[in-house]
């Protein structure tokens, strides 16, 4: 009977799993429900719209991001598990795309919202896999990635820097954003002795993850005009979560810290 992962076994089951490692069920909390400021604001603006279009431009935005874990201990876990935990994690590409409304508040002040879809998350360093026997057919690696996707409800304050009539400008954005989840993946990445890579995705539905979060966002960008009609904004950014990814209490959590370079096209 063999006690080792094969090609054909990596796709019906994961190799082990460290994102729980650590993490004992503990008492569960109330899950917090959080109200989009977004959505919120959207109705405000509308009123305004009408009477003046010109203040108004519609764009879309998207971009890589990196997603970093960030842990929060209740210090209750031994250290020599916290300590090979955060060894063995690390960062995980992603990626968003979002459509924007903009308004314009002042020659210096504008506020942005929208809705759009996010993927991140975090993963682990490719560790080798160690065998009693040599099996041509198993793994010599692997490393996983825990993918989340959210529905993204941004609401973003920018302040232009410079002359407010500039028509090419850097600014300073700031603001917060609400994070629903949509679903929760975990892919793991096999690397064979024949230098080939196999990756296989599974549904999480193990961990109690929060259903929404909070953001705060800070980024520093450039907008530059296309023409009469666009302009087009670059800007590196990052994002926090102010509450864990896990709802239920455990004695190692994590939040999230995302930087990304975002693209977005603004239309008058």
């Amino acid at each position: 009977m063999k006690l080792y992962p094969t090609r054909s076994s990596l796709r019906k089951s994961r190799l082990f799993i460290p994102e729980k490692m650590g993490s004992l069920v503990g008492v569960r909390q109330p899950k917090h429900f959080v109200l989009s400021i977004s959505t919120f604001l959207l109705l405000l603006l509308f009123p305004s719209a009408i009477f003046s279009q010109s203040k108004f431009e519609f764009g879309l935005s998207l971009g890589p991001t990196l997603g970093f874990p960030l842990y929060v201990d209740d210090g209750t876990a031994p250290d020599g598990v916290v300590d090979a935990i955060k060894d063995a994690e690390t960062w995980a590409p992603g990626g968003s795309v979002t459509l924007l409304v903009k308004m314009h508040l002042s020659e210096k002040l504008g506020v942005r919202t929208g809705f759009g879809l996010v993927a991140t998350g975090h993963g682990t360093k490719e560790s080798d896999v160690n065998f009693p026997t040599p099996e041509p057919d198993a793994p010599e690696s692997v490393k996983f990635i825990y993918r989340k996707n959210y529905l993204e409800l941004p609401l973003q304050v920018d302040f232009k820097l410079g002359k407010g009539d500039a028509p090419d400008f850097f600014y300073l954005s700031g603001g917060a954003s609400l994070w629903v989840n949509i679903s929760n993946k975990t892919v793991q990445v096999a690397t064979f002795a024949d230098g080939k890579k196999e990756r296989t995705s599974s549904d999480d539905t193990t961990s109690d993850f929060r259903k929404s979060n909070i953001l705060l966002q800070l980024g520093f960008g450039y907008e530059q005009e296309l023409s009469k009609r666009m302009r087009l904004a670059i800007e590196p950014q990052a994002k926090m979560t102010l509450l864990t990814l896990w709802e239920e209490h455990v004695p190692l959590n994590r939040k999230l810290l995302t930087v990304g370079l975002s693209f977005s096209v603004f239309f008058k």
